[in-house]
């Protein structure tokens, strides 16, 4: 079995196969012009975090994920994850070009720890509390105490529902 992501074309549901690599500047660059996240800021360049980017077979760039991954760790902690404009829902709305881009990028993450040879364990905050009640319902994340009232939700994927979540993008 591989690991093949894939998302979704809004225009006729079909499925849209894409890459997830490491990301490279021009990505960053790109993603600046009009993201709402600057991802060649110092705070991103000087954290841990792994950047990668998600890419359609036609070398569109959909999306960027921020992973910390930490090789003596069993988790890997999703810092953040953002979708190009035209498919971002905060931006977008229900108008958008694919959908299923976060949930292609949190199975990549579930794969990470996998390939370190521990369980696929993922931690990651949720922006709102529509996407805290999304993890919730859809991907049976598990809620974490929180340090204070305004820190976002944390969770916990794992166990059945992670494993749940990367077997559909098994081939």
């Amino acid at each position: 079995m591989i690991f093949a992501p894939f998302i979704v074309s809004t225009s006729d549901h079909q499925k849209v196969e894409v890459a997830i690599r490491p990301a490279i500047q021009g990505d960053l660059e790109q993603a600046k012009k009009d993201w709402q996240t600057d991802w060649t800021s110092d705070y991103i360049a000087q954290s841990q975090a792994e950047i990668y980017a998600m890419q359609s077979g036609n070398g569109e760039l959909v999306a960027l994920g921020a992973y910390e991954i930490l090789a003596s760790s069993v988790v890997v902690h999703i810092i953040y994850l953002e979708s190009h404009p035209e498919s971002n829902p905060t931006i977008t709305g229900k108008n958008r070009k694919y959908s299923g881009i976060g949930q292609a990028l949190v199975s990549f993450g579930i794969k990470l720890p996998v390939d370190y040879g521990f369980g696929g364990d993922v931690t990651f905050e949720a922006k709102t509390s529509e996407l805290a009640e999304h993890h919730q319902a859809d991907f049976g994340a598990i809620p974490l105490p929180a340090f204070d009232a305004l820190t976002p939700s944390r969770f916990l994927l794992s166990g059945e529902a992670a494993k749940i979540i990367f077997s559909q993008y098994l081939k």
